[in-house]
C-alpha cells in the first residue's frame, strides 16, 4: 500500500498534467475558432435532443396504443374515443 504522501504526490502530478494539457488545448484555438466550435457543438446537441425526443414520443404513443387495444380486448367494450384522442395529437 502506498503511503499517503506518495498518493498525494501522484494525484498532484496527474492534476498538473491534465491542467497543462487543457491550457494548451485552450491556447491552440483562437477565440473566433472557439466560437465556431461552440456553434457546431450546440447544433450537434440540439439535433441529438430532437432525435431522442422524437424517438421517445413515438415509443410512448406506440405503448399507449398497445395498452388501449389490450384494454379493448379485455373489457370487450369500444374505447374508440381514446384512440381518436391519440390520433388528434
Amino acid at each position: 500500500m502506498k503511503r499517503m504522501y506518495t498518493r498525494a504526490a501522484d494525484n498532484t502530478l496527474l492534476a498538473g498534467g491534465l491542467s497543462s494539457w487543457l491550457f494548451s488545448l485552450i491556447n491552440f484555438f483562437s477565440p473566433s475558432e472557439w466560437m465556431v466550435v461552440g456553434i457546431i457543438v450546440g447544433i450537434f446537441c440540439t439535433l441529438a435532443g430532437l432525435i431522442s425526443g422524437i424517438y421517445f414520443r413515438c415509443r410512448r404513443e406506440r405503448l399507449l396504443r398497445e395498452w388501449i387495444q389490450s384494454r379493448q380486448v379485455i373489457a370487450a367494450a369500444p374505447v374508440n374515443e381514446e384512440l381518436e384522442m391519440l390520433e388528434r395529437d
